[in-house]
């Protein structure tokens, strides 16, 4: 077995640009999949990580379930959990230059962090303990004093301590932090009477899963309501999930035709080899399995260098995404060994599967005929593989456009087919059409044998197949993020409001901070006071999915929301008549949990359950990813407690100008804590949350062509090695160096033109099915096929072939005719 190794290993270091080809394929694809496995845990990490930290070892909340704010120890069925910490909390505002800041005060009886400075004193109401990182960026010291608005007004609490950024501290950033304060000195600004509005838990049974200890408490409590502290689902991560891997897919095709190919250049190399092997009493399956050991080989220094590149890609996206990175405060990257056993499985299955492939073929070798090199190729498995890509082809076409149910569940199956029939019907399609153009261009010589050389060379007709696989994932992509990008602005456009503010501050007093927020909006000379159009917001579950609850006055969302076409929607204006708990539920809601018009539908939001009638249904198209549901305000207020509203949007009066009402009502919302924005910054801000999507996506699809940009040379360069004698004969009859070039040029750029032209119709139909993707991830959306990026990456692509065929082109003009001739 030494000797087989000695002999692989040997081969495999021979060849030192098929070496790096091959395991550069194999690293590519494996740290691509380390990268998708991986992706989304680094991503919830990043931001788990800080919140679990800052929330002290607790992983339950528990609030007031009833229209009493505060509640006390004794309201409390301690059923499923343990550890009881309470609080008094509330949210201040420093305001300074209109930018907004938000402090969490948090009303202890004890603080037992570590002090770098000073202690906890409660001997004085109004003291308070910061962070030493918010001690540092503010300029704040023991004996200072940090000033905080509370329900509008400015209060000044004295620092008597500064603690290390740990516990309820880890995660205080500029914009948004923690600060202590004593008790008694909550209890007396809002007049709680010795009760909490904040109470944390623990799971007291590890067996039982924290959302059913959840529910269990929920069963036995009336008064109180409680939450998973630390929500740790990646429901929604679907369709990110989805693209990661059908762009993984698209690369390990490409990567399996350079593995493939390069493995029948192997076998053609080495038959006089073989033909000893068997001479000698080596059987056809073991020196079969000696190429299958050389593909593992490959398989497993790939998989090494793989699954390192992924994990430093983690590592890298991890860093990125870190909320405290401007701290150099970065979540430990946590290295699955799950993940690195199936990617060392998957490089092992990529490479070994697809040199078994051509492998098959040393069972039909004869040893006699390979010793005196008589062996002859036949295609029959060309015209079957041929046969099966039509097929493939022709069942991805008929997914593509038409409109049925089926398509839409298959749409992953239909992408996947589409480029496998692809990869396996155009090299027997290419060397048709090329047959055909060679007759035209009888002609011109460099043309006719260009034509004729690619009808005779599996090698370039490849490059060609790599081309269009590569340029159409690219068009793919680039079509989706103009979609995407044309869909936002499209839909924004149809939000009636020139402004939208959010983050509305409870007051802590008797008045709503909604209601007094509306007051001062409507005083500001400007603003259309009756557009303006209060949405209370919560999120609710139905057989495990979820879906957000908009709850906003009928007629003024109708007005705003333009976009759900309620003005054609029968049952909506049904909807604004009703006064019997009656709810407007979107089509894709209804779809997931089997629900229909007149069903009726409990809700769950915080634990509280309700049933209401569903009395219609409308298109939520891709807000929220279409998982909505319309409630009237009263009724989530009324029933589940909710005090605040989510946002308020509002238009200005026809003439007015923004600047100047901008001006007006920017310190009023700034003094309440809120903030706002513009409908063209939200709507910039939705495309630039979409583009980092793409811009990832984008990034497997700029792989698959590098891959292919090495695999072209690595080909050109074989396939003017395996036609030396070929250029040796044509040279001895009067084609010169400079012929010769052209002629090795026209090759590489006749693929670029034919990669181009069928690169575009593919990706058309592409198209067509990424856009039924979309819908059955719950993201309808049509996609446009972006023309203005064809140019611009033909141009890359024309520029990528013609230098990969530089080397070739100037070996072409070193032949030697005399040494290439010397034995014929």
């Amino acid at each position: 077995m030494g000797v087989f190794l000695r002999y692989i290993s040997k081969n495999m270091l021979e060849r030192k640009g098929r070496l790096f080809l091959l395991i550069f394929s194999i690293a590519i694809s494996t740290a691509l999949l380390v990268l998708s496995l991986g992706m989304i845990d680094a991503f919830m990490d990043s931001f788990t990580q800080p919140a679990k930290i800052a929330a002290e070892g607790q992983e339950i909340s528990i609030h007031s379930n009833t229209a009493e704010t505060f509640f006390s120890p004794e309201d409390i069925n301690m059923a499923g959990i343990e550890n009881l910490t309470g609080e008094l909390r509330l949210t201040g505002v420093i305001n300074e230059n209109d930018e907004v800041r938000y402090v969490t005060l948090a009303g202890r009886k004890s603080f037992d962090l570590k002090m770098t400075e000073g202690v906890f004193d409660t001997a004085d109401a109004g003291n308070v303990v910061v962070s030493d990182r918010i001690a540092k960026e503010y300029g704040l010291e023991v004996g200072g004093t940090l000033t905080v608005a509370i329900g509008g007004e400015k209060t000044g609490l004295k620092i008597t301590g500064i603690a290390s950024n740990d516990g309820l501290f880890y995660a205080d950033q500029t914009k948004q932090f923690s600060a202590v304060v004593p008790y008694e000195y909550m209890n007396s600004l809002l007049d709680a009477g010795g009760k909490y509005n904040y109470v944390t838990a623990k799971n007291a049974d590890d067996s039982i899963k924290l959302k059913d200890a959840v529910e269990k408490f929920n069963e036995s409590n009336d008064k109180v309501k409680a939450s998973v502290l630390i929500d740790e689902s990646t429901e929604g991560t679907e369709s990110i999930t989805m693209g990661l891997y059908g762009m993984l897919g698209l690369v390990c095709i490409v990567c399996v035709i350079i593995i493939c190919g390069a493995f029948k250049l192997i076998i053609t190399e080495r038959l006089p080899v073989i033909g000893t092997f068997m001479s000698q009493g080596a059987t056809r399956k073991k020196v079969e399995h000696i190429l299958l050991a050389e593909a593992a080989l490959y398989a497993a220094v790939g998989s090494v260098f793989g699954v390192l590149f992924g994990e430093l890609g983690l590592a890298f996206l991890t860093r990125m995404l870190a909320p405290l990175k401007d701290y150099g405060i970065y979540p430990p990257l946590n290295i699955n060994p799950v993940h690195i056993a199936i990617a060392v499985a998957f490089a092992l299955l990529l490479s070994v599967g697809s040199a078994w492939l051509p492998a098959r073929s040393i069972r039909k070798l004869h040893v006699k005929d390979v010793i005196l090199d008589r062996t002859e190729q036949t295609h029959k498995k060309g015209t079957v593989r041929f046969i099966a890509g039509c097929a493939l082809l022709a069942f991805s076409i008929a997914g593509a456009f038409i409109d049925a149910e089926w398509a839409k569940n298959l749409s992953a199956l239909l992408f996947l087919c589409a480029f496998l029939g692809l990869a396996m019907m155009s090299r027997k399609f290419i060397k048709l059409i090329a047959g055909k153009l060679s007759n035209l261009f009888r002609g011109n010589t460099t043309l006719f044998l260009a034509m004729n050389n690619i009808k005779s060379s599996k090698l370039l007709r490849g490059n060609i197949t790599l081309l269009v696989i590569s340029l159409a994932s690219v068009l793919a992509i680039v079509s989706v993020g103009a979609s995407m990008k044309t869909m936002v602005v499209d839909a924004y456009g149809e939000m009636n409001a020139d402004f939208s503010v959010f983050s509305i501050i409870p007051s802590g007093s008797g008045k709503s901070a909604t209601d007094t927020m509306i007051e001062k909006l409507s005083a500001v000379e400007g603003i259309d006071s009756s557009s303006i159009t209060v949405e209370y917001d919560a999120m609710s579950q139905v057989n495990d999915y979820s879906f957000r609850i908009i709850a906003s006055d009928p007629v003024k969302y109708q007005e705003y929301m333009l976009y759900f076409d309620f003005e054609n929607n029968k049952d909506y204006q049904t909807y604004t008549n009703d006064t019997d708990r009656g709810v407007m539920v979107s089509s894709t809601v209804l779809r997931n949990i089997g629900k229909k018009p007149g069903d009726s539908i409990e809700i769950d939001i915080g634990g509280k359950k309700a049933n209401f009638n569903i009395i219609g249904e409308y298109d939520g198209k891709v807000y929220y990813s279409g998982r909505t549901l319309l409630m009237k305000p009263d009724d989530l207020m009324n029933i589940y407690n909710v005090k605040e509203a989510d946002s308020v949007y509002f238009r200005l009066e026809k003439g007015a100008v923004p600047e100047t009402v901008e001006a007006s009502f920017k310190k009023i919302i700034a003094e309440l804590g809120s903030i706002y924005y513009s409908r063209d910054e939200l709507m910039q801000m939705n495309v630039d949350s979409n583009q980092m999507i793409i811009d990832i996506l984008s990034i497997f699809s700029y792989l698959a062509l590098m891959i292919t940009a090495i695999g072209i040379l690595n080909n050109i360069s074989i396939s003017f090695q395996q036609r030396r004698k070929e250029f040796a004969v044509m040279t001895s009859v009067g084609m010169n160096k400079s012929k010769r070039k052209n002629l090795v040029l026209t090759e590489s750029m006749t693929g670029v033109i034919w990669s181009i032209a069928a690169a575009v119709p593919f990706t058309l139909m592409v198209n067509a099915i990424m856009a039924k993707l979309f819908q059955f991830v719950e993201l309808p959306m049509d996609i446009e096929f972006a023309w203005s990026s064809v140019p611009v990456f033909g141009l890359v692509t024309a520029a990528v072939v013609f230098i990969a065929t530089l080397s070739t082109m100037k070996k072409s003009k070193k032949l030697n005719v005399v040494a290439e001739l010397k034995y014929e």
